[in-house]
């Protein structure tokens, strides 16, 4: 039977996590699986740090950033080296506008956990912010070379790199993975197309 839900938070947000795992990008809990998704071995997060992302998620809903960080700090101290304590608290950072302070918490995230396809999609929307195209470029890559369309998060990053590709010039190419994105249900293509500049007749022609 197939991992369809998150044993630990119940999320359905699970994603490819290298060439065998599957990781809950709310929690964290890591699952190896065989090539039927049945599960071989799991890592699941510890009760006290899922109790703070809980408690993090209500501030995040609220827009109470400083106080999501606050509780993540102490999710951190319990545990330096998680990952994905490292990404949520980026996030924070970025949405409050400290790009400076969330790339360092990806760039840690990233050392810790290089197959976390989160890392590398918020670092590029750190860099696409910052129009620096090319480091966007890369981190978009990399995420789509990590994550599943299966994925929650995988229409995002594809109109997200749609952008950066119509930022460089490439603009029938990021024509195509904007119409796929919005295809597989991306929420907000209009304001996407936007920032682009992709016109509705794009999504006819692909240019």
């Amino acid at each position: 039977m197939k991992l369809i839900m998150c044993e630990c938070c119940g999320s359905n947000q699970l994603q490819s996590h290298g060439g065998n795992s599957l990781i809950c990008s709310f929690c964290g809990s890591i699952y190896r699986i065989d090539e039927n998704e049945r599960i071989l071995s799991k890592e699941m997060t510890d009760a006290r740090i899922m109790a703070l992302f809980v408690e993090a998620e209500k501030h995040r809903q609220a827009k109470e950033y400083g106080e999501e960080i606050q509780v993540l700090a102490k999710a951190l101290e319990l545990d330096e080296n998680n990952a994905n304590v490292l990404v949520k608290l980026g996030r924070a950072y970025r949405v409050l506008n400290f790009p400076g302070k969330a790339l360092e918490y990806y760039e840690r995230a990233q050392s810790i956990d290089p197959d976390f396809p989160q890392v590398y999609s918020n670092t590029g929307a750190v860099y696409l912010v910052q129009k620096d195209y090319e480091r966007a470029a890369e981190c978009y890559e990399k995420a789509l070379s990590l994550i599943s369309a299966a994925d929650v998060d995988y229409p995002t990053v594809l109109a997200n790199y749609a952008i950066v590709l119509a930022r460089t010039g490439e603009k029938r190419k990021a024509a195509k993975f904007m119409n796929k994105a919005e295809k597989l249900g991306y929420q907000n293509g209009a304001a996407a197309r936007k920032m682009a500049g992709l016109g509705t007749f794009s999504r006819l022609f692909g240019v």
